[in-house]
């Protein structure tokens, strides 16, 4: 169902849910937003394992900030981190597995068209962004590729 949404409209969500976490100061507003995310994610039809595969690459923050969150002379502040930190990745895989490049690309345009005025090359930043967004993960895999193939050689 979400997948069927305008590119437009849920990048813009994701804005707004991000902005609505990053400055979140209530538990509550923490749970809403878990709450939320929970059900894009069962709404959206994404696998779990697609989940788990676009974290790869950020299963080293998650440790360091789950460090943080324990060792921090503020440990509510370090918790809260965190917690900010998985629900915006984790709001970031709907998007990313439910948009493909080329919707994305288009809504990334789509918004960037005031700095037009300013001849701003605004399609090859959009372009710059797809591919960023679309390479992470395979330049991930083939690393993880890499690391095996040295493992197994004893190097």
């Amino acid at each position: 169902m979400i997948s069927y949404l305008s590119p437009s409209l849920k990048i813009l969500l994701s804005l707004i849910f991000t902005v609505i976490v990053a400055f979140a100061q209530w538990d509550m507003t923490f749970v809403l937003c878990g709450i939320a995310v929970i059900l894009s994610l069962f709404i959206s039809g994404v696998k779990v394992i697609n989940i788990v595969k676009a974290f790869r690459p950020l299963w080293f923050f998650v440790v360091v900030f789950a460090v943080i969150g324990a060792i921090s002379p503020d440990t509510l502040y370090g918790k809260l981190f965190f917690v900010r930190f998985i629900l915006i990745a984790l709001a970031v895989s709907v998007l990313t597995q439910t948009t493909t490049q080329t919707d994305f690309q288009k809504s990334i345009i789509t918004f960037l068209k005031p700095l037009k005025i300013l001849h701003i090359p605004i399609e090859d930043i959009a372009f710059v962004i797809a591919l960023t967004l679309y390479f992470i993960p395979r330049i991930t895999e083939e690393w993880q590729k890499l690391v095996i193939a040295r493992k197994s050689r004893g190097i």
